[in-house]
């Protein structure tokens, strides 16, 4: 989560961006899960609306580099969360928000 954060403030790191999406989803730590998982949203939404020849997470040509990984991630978010709806003891890895985009940008493939 840290990695986020630091990423995020700080502008564009390959470094700093690969090591923190090899590491995503979060599944021990429900704030910092949901805090990084919304966080991702919010950086796949600013490559593809705002910073077309600054790509924060997908990555450069046509923001395909980290395309791959970026929908590996999203996609583990979602079948984690599915398969554990109804275990007490999981973590609650995004809010109905964070959900309805990561579907969204599954579903539209305009990544």
């Amino acid at each position: 989560s840290a990695l986020g954060k630091v990423g995020f403030i700080y502008g564009q790191n390959k470094l700093l961006q690969n090591v923190w999406l090899k590491n995503l989803p979060l599944v021990n730590d429900e704030e910092e899960a949901q805090y990084s998982h919304k966080l991702l949203c919010k950086l796949i939404k600013a490559d593809l609306v705002e910073c077309e020849n600054n790509p924060r997470i997908l990555g450069s040509t046509n923001h395909k580099e980290n395309l791959g990984e970026v929908m590996r991630v999203l996609q583990d978010i979602l079948k984690y969360s599915e398969k554990h709806k109804n275990d007490e003891d999981a973590v609650t890895l995004i809010d109905n928000e964070t959900k309805t985009q990561i579907q969204q940008f599954i579903k539209s493939g305009s990544m």
